[in-house]
């Protein structure tokens, strides 16, 4: 169907003739006869002029970057054997970090400092946790077993929101997610009010916080760039608006709408320092007698005059 008036869908420019779209990609859209009869574009997702900027400030880097990947590989592109649940558990947060990695390299490659330094709170986070619980693998069990309360949390979240539950779950699933937390949920109590003794469900698998766990293991010297100052990029809070704001000529401020090269430097040194420590753990947890622990350090030594920050390997 042709008709005339108005803008077309795609370059917003008005047309005196519009052909409407019912079916295929472009369903729903009144397109321009320049528009209409163009040949399909092929969109890319990212930035080359980034791509080549991130690779001219970190030479070393890119050059060692396949060595760095084959020893991920080594460590986790594997099968595991003759493993404890804790073995597991601490496998796999090892192989969520890898890919916490991979994101970040993602962002930061693209310019995305700011989305880099989100991403590097949860593997911070993951790595420490992952070393915890090699420290103390009988802890493994309410780390698996707070999923329930988690799940719950989630049943009830959509029924507050207004959801009725019975419509997206079998009334058995959502029996078994309430026997399941009623099994578990006088093991995760924490007291409110100590004159009172009101108690609430805890808001997490453990009592520890993030920054005491992290003195435990070794790895908080680092905390305040790997966790803090990434949190209250995540959070909704004036530090995020004021990272992002600078003095323009005349008075007053603008939005850097510029890629955030500093901050995607800083998430790059942040998430190789991770990826290391995490390496290591696993190299040595799990007798990696075959992965070259040295090589791994040397490649993290020798990127870090880049990093331009100080980053202590613990």
């Amino acid at each position: 169907m042709t008709v005339g008036g108005e803008a077309c869908n795609s370059c917003g420019k008005g047309s005196p003739r519009r052909r409407y779209f019912a079916d295929g990609v472009r369903a729903g859209m009144w397109l321009c006869q320049e528009c209409s009869e163009a040949p399909k574009q092929r969109v890319t997702f990212g930035l080359e002029a980034e791509w080549d900027n991130f690779s001219h400030r970190h030479p070393r880097f890119i050059a060692r970057f396949p060595q760095l990947s084959r020893i991920m590989d080594q460590v986790v592109a594997r099968k595991l054997d003759k493993s404890t649940l804790a073995d597991r558990v601490i496998f796999y947060l090892g192989r969520l970090a890898v890919e916490d990695f991979n994101e970040v390299i993602l962002n930061v490659g693209n310019g995305y400092g700011v989305a880099g330094i989100k991403l590097l709170r949860s593997m911070y986070e993951r790595v420490v946790t992952m070393m915890f619980l090699i420290r103390h693998p009988e802890k493994t069990k309410d780390f698996l077993d707070y999923d329930h309360v988690h799940t719950r949390k989630a049943v009830n979240h959509m029924t507050t929101a207004g959801t009725d539950v019975t419509k997206h779950f079998p009334a058995q699933y959502l029996a078994d997610v309430e026997s399941k937390y009623q099994a578990v949920k006088d093991r995760f109590i924490e007291v409110v009010c100590k004159q009172c003794g009101k108690t609430r469900s805890s808001l997490s698998w453990t009592t520890t916080d993030l920054a005491t766990m992290a003195k435990q293991v070794d790895f908080a010297a680092n905390y305040p760039n790997l966790a803090y100052f990434p949190t209250l990029q995540i959070h909704t809070t004036a530090h995020a608006i004021m990272t992002r704001l600078e003095r323009v000529e005349g008075g007053g401020t603008a939005f850097k709408s510029e890629p955030q090269r500093q901050l995607a430097d800083v998430a790059l040194g942040g998430t190789h320092l991770c990826l290391t420590v995490m390496l290591e753990e696993h190299i040595k947890h799990f007798n990696l007698a075959s992965v070259d622990l040295e090589r791994l350090h040397a490649i993290f030594r020798e990127c870090l005059e880049e990093y331009k920050q100080e980053l202590v390997e613990e």
